[in-house]
C-alpha cells in the first residue's frame, strides 16, 4: 500500500478503511475464506457483492467517526479508486468479474451522488444507507438502488451494448494505466442525471 499511494492523507485513510472492512466481514460470518468459497459454490456472487458493499459502507462510516475531517463522500471516492488496484484477471470467473465491476460502479455512483451539486429527488431515501446498481452485461436496463431500509429502486436507465461493454471491462487487468474513472464518472453522471 505504501508503494502505491503517494499522498500521505490518502494512505492513512486507505489503511484505516481496510481494518474495519475486514472486521465487518468477520461479523458477517465471511471472515474465513472457506465461507466465501461456499457462497461462490452456491452461486452467491450478488450476495458477496452486497456483503462487500455493506462492509465498505460500514468501514467508511466508522472511519469518518474516528477522523471527522474526512467526509463520507471523500472516503467513498477513495474506496472506489483503491479497487482498481485489484483488477479482475484470468483467475476470476465471469461471475466474480461481474461482482467486482458492479462493486466499483456502485461505490463510484455513491461517491458521485454524495458530491453532486444538485441533490437527486430521491436522495432522502438514501438515509444512512448506500447506493448500488444492478445491470446486465449485454446492455439494456441498469437500475440505481439504495440499501435503505427499505431497499428501494430509485432510478433506472438504458445502456447501449457499447456502454455495457465499457462497464463490464472496467475492472479487467490491462497494460495501460489511464484514468478509467473519468470516463466512468461521465457515463454515470449522464445516465442518472447526477451533476
Amino acid at each position: 500500500m505504501v508503494a502505491s499511494i503517494s499522498d500521505r492523507e490518502e494512505l492513512l485513510a486507505t489503511a484505516m478503511l481496510y481494518f474495519p472492512h475486514e472486521w465487518v466481514h468477520v461479523q458477517q460470518n465471511i471472515g474465513q475464506k472457506r465461507m466465501v468459497d461456499l457462497l461462490r459454490e452456491a452461486g452467491g456472487e450478488s450476495t458477496l457483492m452486497q456483503l462487500d458493499l455493506s462492509a465498505d459502507h460500514a468501514a467508511a462510516q466508522l472511519t469518518r467517526r474516528v477522523e471527522p475531517r474526512w467526509n463520507l463522500a471523500w472516503l467513498k471516492g477513495l474506496q472506489s479508486r483503491s479497487l482498481l488496484s485489484y483488477p479482475a484477471g484470468r483467475g476470476h470467473t465471469t461471475a466474480s468479474r461481474g461482482r467486482k465491476t458492479t462493486r466499483l460502479i456502485s461505490l463510484r455512483l455513491d461517491y458521485l451522488v454524495r458530491t453532486a451539486y444538485r441533490t437527486p429527488g430521491w436522495f432522502s431515501k438514501l438515509g444512512e444507507g448506500y447506493v448500488f446498481v444492478d445491470l446486465s452485461p449485454g446492455g439494456g436496463a441498469m437500475f440505481l438502488l439504495v440499501s435503505g431500509p427499505p431497499l428501494s429502486v430509485v432510478d433506472h436507465t438504458r445502456l447501449s451494448s457499447e456502454q455495457a461493454a465499457f462497464l463490464t471491462a472496467i475492472m479487467d487487468e490491462r497494460e495501460e494505466k489511464g484514468d478509467r474513472l473519468t470516463d466512468l464518472d461521465a457515463l454515470l453522471r449522464i445516465s442518472f442525471r447526477v451533476s
